[in-house]
């Protein structure tokens, strides 16, 4: 098992680049890799998301259009401000490192074990959930508890059964991530005196965002 929800693949946080006025980027991404893209905020969290992944074969170029139009119809003409500037290199967000693989243990753990620890320590039935950072079997108490109590909205990829054979659903914006997620809801409306730092903040949305993983490798 790689985290709760998924076990066929390892995330990574490759990096990020700037967004025009009108929506569009351009920008250079490591070959041969699966790569997922997420549209972020100003406060680094998801707006929306792709639900698939792309991969490029090195040399190669490739732009959105033909997956974001109709089927049937051409997309309207029009010159983008991404079209005249040279390709962008990935950046690391505030605080990060890029790239490199997400580890619940020291990505998160660190930061509930500063905030949170002290009251949800798992001594009294309240206050849940407990977050401390004791193993267990697959996992850690805090990752079980969070995800077992549905404190992050995040995408199951694989139910199982026929689940596997239908195809998803389109989903608007905000359905999934950490808007979407209690646990970010509630610190984001003041939780006593829990504040996170805006390097901590950018940590746990990630983390949120990229599926809510535990292990960073195999």
């Amino acid at each position: 098992a790689i985290s709760w929800n998924s076990h066929i693949w390892v995330a990574v946080l490759r990096g990020i680049v700037p967004v025009g006025e009108d929506g569009s980027a351009c920008f250079e991404v490591p070959a041969n890799r699966n790569l997922f893209f997420q549209a972020l905020d100003s406060d680094y969290m998801e707006v929306q998301r792709m639900r698939t992944f792309v991969n490029f074969v090195p040399g190669e170029n490739r732009s959105c259009i033909g997956c974001h139009e109709h089927r049937t119809e051409a997309p309207a003409l029009r010159q983008s401000a991404a079209s005249g500037v040279s390709p962008m290199k990935l950046a690391a967000q505030p605080g990060e490192t890029a790239p490199r693989a997400l580890y619940y243990p020291t990505d998160v753990q660190p930061i509930l074990d500063r905030h949170c620890v002290a009251c949800h320590n798992g001594k009294d039935a309240k206050p849940a959930p407990d977050l401390r950072g004791e193993m267990t079997t697959l996992f850690n108490r805090s990752y079980e508890s969070i995800l077992q109590a549905g404190l992050v909205k995040v995408v199951r990829e694989w139910n199982g059964g026929d689940f596997a054979m239908q195809n998803a659903e389109a989903t608007p914006p905000y359905t999934f991530g950490s808007h979407a997620s209690r646990f970010t809801q509630v610190l984001r409306a003041g939780h006593y005196d829990a504040k996170l730092s805006r390097e901590e903040w950018v940590k746990l949305v990630t983390w949120i965002d990229c599926g809510a993983p535990y292990y960073g490798s195999y």
